[in-house]
């Protein structure tokens, strides 16, 4: 065997001991945000930015004849626990070395990897075997009639969400509701079960799938609303959420010194979110104007960066405006609804600047192109295909913690939609 057919043959197993690893749907069935996620990891694990569109190809979505480059492999073996792509290589198909994965910090076995992912293989070919030979045990009687409906149990966060499903007269051998476009959030149905619940702990605009056999049969929006500013401490997987006399306003937003003193305590990169996410009379995306004043109010320790972040979030999209001091620039991404820009491969110098002081960021969107303004300067312009949808939420994030003195949003022909100052209560 030839080397390029050897790397051929590893890039196959590593891809499925990746998707044994994320335990995720297919990589067939992955969309922008599952790359996305997938890059956040591997540079999460690796200190290795690839890009989307490397991971596209790497996994087949996008056609490509070359093999990847030996960053990008080097990248991915060190993601599943290898030292390098030649260690990698280096292992026969069967092996008892253990390895430690650099996530968990626990020994993994190699030869159990490889059994995993020969049985992986195995059984997708036994499962296309079933489906060419028997393909009409798969089709679906009358889909237009199966129901799939969703109620919220609370008001505020978090907050639980009941499902409601009627197969009518289907019987499938897999039945899974996905909570929203994080493929890893889902929820596995028995057969006949009709009743299932699942948790929010952030406040958003979700797409609930049901999926049978591997297809999306129904999907509906879920809209977990917070129609006044509230505060998370984004610890994972369960926030903290701000008391109210933790979350001040007085002519701006801002924590408490008490607060801030146990931010201060966090010895890991921890950001701090303020969310307000109702609807805005219907404004559109592709026209809009957000204005707002923010300022980082703790730059120490694991914030030293001063990353802040004003996301947009609307009902098909969202756009994720980042800022930092100059030095860290190359850890931010910009996305601009299905354009994603990441600091590892695009020049976002722009970006780069102390926030120590009230500083104003607007956001300029005319016909689907983007306008972004720090301190009144222009710093980037770029246009957009996909349509975005309503805005249906705000975010301000810090890295520690951080302030915002005012909130505006107004329409195409200036009209003010929102306007919040953040008075004294």
């Amino acid at each position: 065997m030839n080397d390029s057919n050897h790397d051929i043959e590893y890039l196959q197993h590593c891809k499925v001991l990746i998707e044994e690893k994320l335990n995720w749907r297919p990589a067939g069935e992955w969309r922008n945000y599952e790359f996305t996620e997938l890059s956040e990891k591997i540079f999460d694990c690796t200190s290795v930015s690839l890009s989307i569109t490397t991971l596209k190809r790497v996994f087949g979505k996008v056609k490509y004849e070359s093999l990847p480059s030996s960053t990008t492999l080097n990248a991915l073996a060190n993601y599943i626990g290898f030292s390098s792509w030649m260690d990698f290589k280096s292992q026969p198909l069967y092996t008892d070395k253990v390895l430690v994965s650099p996530e968990s910090n626990e020994p993994v076995s190699t030869k159990k990897k490889w059994l995993i992912a020969s049985g992986v293989i195995a059984l997708c070919i036994l499962v296309i075997i079933t489906f060419l030979s028997g393909k009409s045990s798969l089709v679906l009687e009358d889909p237009d009639s199966i129901v799939f409906k969703s109620n919220t149990l609370a008001e505020g966060l978090p907050n639980s969400v009941v499902f409601n499903v009627d197969l009518k007269n289907n019987n499938p051998d897999n039945i899974v509701i996905q909570q929203s476009w994080d493929s890893t959030k889902t929820i596995h149905l028995k057969p006949h079960q009709t009743e299932a619940t699942g948790i929010y702990y952030f406040p958003g605009y979700f797409r609930a799938k049901l999926i049978l056999n591997g297809k999306i049969v129904k999907e509906h929006d879920l809209y977990i609303r917070s129609d006044r500013w509230m505060a998370t401490i984004d610890h994972k997987p369960i926030p903290t959420y701000l008391k109210d006399d933790e979350l001040i306003l007085d002519n701006k937003m801002d924590v408490s010194e008490t607060l801030l003193s146990s931010i201060r305590k966090i010895d890991i990169p921890t950001y701090f979110t303020y969310h307000l996410v109702k609807p805005f009379k219907g404004l559109k995306s592709d026209n809009f104007l957000l204005e707002t004043s923010i300022k980082n109010t703790y730059a120490e320790g694991p914030a030293v960066c001063q990353t802040a972040k004003l996301l947009v979030l609307c009902s098909k999209g969202a756009f994720i405006i980042p800022f930092a001091i100059p030095g860290c620039i190359s850890d931010i991404n910009l996305k601009v609804n299905d354009r994603y820009f990441e600091g590892k491969s695009n020049d976002l110098s722009a970006f780069g600047a102390k926030l120590s002081n009230w500083t104003p960021v607007k956001l300029e969107v005319r016909n689907r192109k983007m306008r972004i303004f720090l301190k009144d300067q222009l710093i980037r312009e770029e246009a957009y295909q996909e349509d975005a949808g309503e805005i249906v939420g705000l975010r301000i994030s810090f890295l520690g913690a951080g302030a915002v003195q005012y909130v505006k949003l107004t329409d195409e022909l200036g009209n003010s939609v929102y306007k919040e100052e953040f008075e004294k209560r």
